[in-house]
């Protein structure tokens, strides 16, 4: 493990030395928000970024931008259709026309501290359109302290989707229970002809037995 380790940091530091010879291509950043969470880029070629991040409620809200932060519409703000409290986590469908967001229950015990980003409580997941004119509610979770939700994703064809979910709160007298038992969700997706989110066939997988797990695609 150590060699492999040393490996990684000679590999970037040979990278940042040799990153002004000649052929090596400069990028410039800027930052446009200065906090934010969860960027997904649009891989349709629309050139969008979609983010989520915490509005003057004290809620976050999903936002969608160009890459230079012009353009940035928070589209989930006071939406008619979404419960308006916590609402995050978005990823692109490969089509640009799509999301997967992470949106709290409108009605649940405890605040809605336990419900933030990465926390992930009271909290389902939904699809809405990139105009949040439609949203479904795809995957409804147990209304309990135990279960939670986070990071939902696409797979890069869209015919699929993975999420992390919890099926028991954390523990600090709990042996391996520190931060919960969470599981590795996958799912079939498509659409019916009316563009109804469908999904199915779902597979709850453990590889290393009850644990902690976290998924980014």
């Amino acid at each position: 493990m150590r060699i492999k380790i040393k490996r990684f940091f000679l590999v970037t530091i040979c990278i940042v030395f040799t990153g002004n010879h000649a052929g090596a291509q400069q990028s410039n950043a800027a930052i446009f928000r200065q906090h934010g969470l969860d960027v997904s880029w649009d891989r349709s070629g629309s050139n969008r970024i979609a983010y989520s991040a915490k509005g003057s409620d004290g809620y976050y809200d999903v936002h969608i931008a160009d890459p230079a932060g012009s353009a940035d519409t928070c589209i989930t703000c006071n939406s008619a259709l979404l419960p308006n409290k916590h609402i995050a986590a978005p990823d692109w469908h490969p089509s640009g026309k799509w999301l997967l967001v992470t949106v709290e229950k409108p009605v649940h015990e405890r605040s809605s501290f336990a419900a933030l980003p990465g926390l992930g409580s009271y909290t389902d997941i939904w699809v809405i359109n990139s105009t949040c004119t439609k949203a479904f509610k795809i995957i409804d979770i147990a209304n309990d302290k135990d279960h939670g939700v986070i990071m939902p994703h696409f797979s890069h064809d869209g015919k699929h989707i993975e999420w992390t979910n919890r099926k028991k709160r954390a523990s600090v007298l709990s042996h391996g229970r520190l931060f919960g038992f969470w599981t590795i969700n996958t799912a079939d997706f498509d659409f019916t002809r009316d563009s109804v989110p469908v999904v199915s066939n779902v597979k709850i997988l453990e590889p290393g037995g009850q644990g902690f797990y976290e998924c980014y695609g």
